[in-house]
């Protein structure tokens, strides 16, 4: 299912395997309306949508043959920095799209893959840490900062590790049902944004478990 998010990186759009050939499909001849019906028909709309459609038809030949690049099988990521979104010269850059497999908490330790390409193990340390306590640590192993949202009901915290080095935070465990991770990193232009990979089910979890994150590819 295709999905749009804004940030500080602008639009990123997320297109599936389907939706990706769906688009390609038009051709390299594809006006900036027609593409802007594909992304309208899977679901993209909003007032950027057809600036970013007009971006893809001015360098049609280009962005058609890098988005077919970068399907490897689940589909792309289009992202769209902010002048293109008022319609100022720009171009719209595909990225590969990976398939997630995400968190396994009665498993003491297991690995996860974003939609971008990231690969982060965990390793749980069952009974170790303080009571009604369920701590979270990352642990980055790349050359460039990482980070998770820690969010607990409406509250959230950013836990950022530079490169080779560590940070953490924790719930409490009665909070879990209302927690979730999201992993962040830096991407087009340097900018933050989501990883691709987000938790909201720690069932397996009980009590002073502490989780080590490790992220080991990006």
């Amino acid at each position: 299912m295709a999905t749009a998010q804004f940030d500080m990186r602008g639009l990123t759009i997320g297109l599936d395997h389907n939706e990706t050939d769906k688009l390609l499909s038009l051709g390299g001849g594809a006006s900036a309306a027609a593409i802007g019906g594909v992304l309208t028909s899977v679901g993209i709309v909003g007032v950027a949508a057809p600036y970013v459609a007009a971006a893809v038809a001015l360098h049609i030949a280009w962005e058609f043959a890098a988005i077919k690049a970068s399907d490897r099988g689940y589909g792309v990521w289009l992202s769209a920095a902010p002048p293109v979104l008022i319609g100022l010269p720009g171009v719209v850059i595909p990225s590969t799209r990976w398939e997630a497999v995400t968190f396994d908490a009665h498993a003491d330790d297991g690995s996860m893959t974003s939609t971008r390409g990231d690969t982060i193990t965990w390793h749980i340390d069952r009974g170790v840490g303080a009571p009604n306590d369920c701590k979270f640590i990352l642990i980055n192993e790349m050359d460039w900062n990482k980070a998770f949202k820690l969010r607990i009901g409406g509250d959230s915290w950013w836990v950022e590790a530079g490169p080779h080095q560590s940070n953490e935070n924790a719930s409490f465990f009665d909070g879990l049902g209302i927690t979730s991770i999201e992993f962040h990193k830096p991407q087009t232009f340097g900018l933050w944004g989501p990883a691709g990979l987000s938790i909201a089910n720690f069932d397996g979890l009980a009590a002073q478990d502490v989780t080590t994150f490790r992220w080991v590819k990006d």
